[in-house]
């Protein structure tokens, strides 16, 4: 079973972490990220380039999600309420789909 954590608002989702965890976080990031052969090709540069670099990452696993032919559930998880989020988890591996589709929990 595949457990998809994503948030609609990426931008959003990024700021939030980076206003948490502070400018030497938000540095940290961007020095090891944006250094990367693709980040230079795209022209990725500070927390703007660490956003875009995010979007890209996740029309990727969005792409991946829907192509893989398994057990596996999207959660939304930009409301932060995790014990709901392990409830619908621990439901769902109770009482797993029948078919590879996925079950679209936003």
């Amino acid at each position: 079973m595949l457990i998809y954590f994503n948030q609609d608002d990426v931008d959003r989702a990024i700021r939030t972490v980076a206003a948490e965890r502070g400018d030497a976080w938000v540095k940290y990031q961007v020095d090891w990220k944006l250094t990367s052969p693709y980040a230079v090709r795209h022209d990725l540069v500070g927390l703007d380039g660490l956003i875009e670099l995010y979007r890209h990452y996740r029309k990727l696993t969005d792409r991946l999600y829907t192509e893989l032919d398994i057990p596996k559930i999207s959660i939304e998880n930009s409301g932060r309420e995790w014990s709901k989020y392990e409830a619908t988890i621990d439901t769902v591996l109770m009482n797993p789909p029948r078919t590879a589709e996925a079950a679209n929990l936003d």
